[in-house]
């Protein structure tokens, strides 16, 4: 069964290419991020809505398969997204 790590990269201005300069397994933080990647995602929703309408639903879809994806690696997360709303 794969394990699922978070890595921590730094992203250099200059478009080179992503540099981790940390990784954990810890399922707390990876849990964090998972839950921040999606708010992130639903925060683009709501910008791009304003902007093109368009724009905002093909934002949805990513986002929602965004979701799917994070909850099929990290079963806990659909227990948690279900608490929230």
């Amino acid at each position: 069964m794969a394990k699922l790590v978070l890595h921590l990269a730094v992203d250099p201005e200059s478009g080179g290419e992503l540099t981790t300069i940390a990784t954990t397994v810890d399922r707390g933080a990876i849990m964090h991020a998972a839950g921040a990647a999606i708010k992130e995602s639903q925060d683009q929703i709501i910008r791009l809505d304003r902007e093109d309408r368009l724009l905002g639903q093909l934002q949805r879809g990513e986002c929602t398969r965004l979701q799917h994806a994070l909850e099929l690696a990290l079963p806990e997360l659909r227990t948690s997204s279900a608490a929230a709303n």
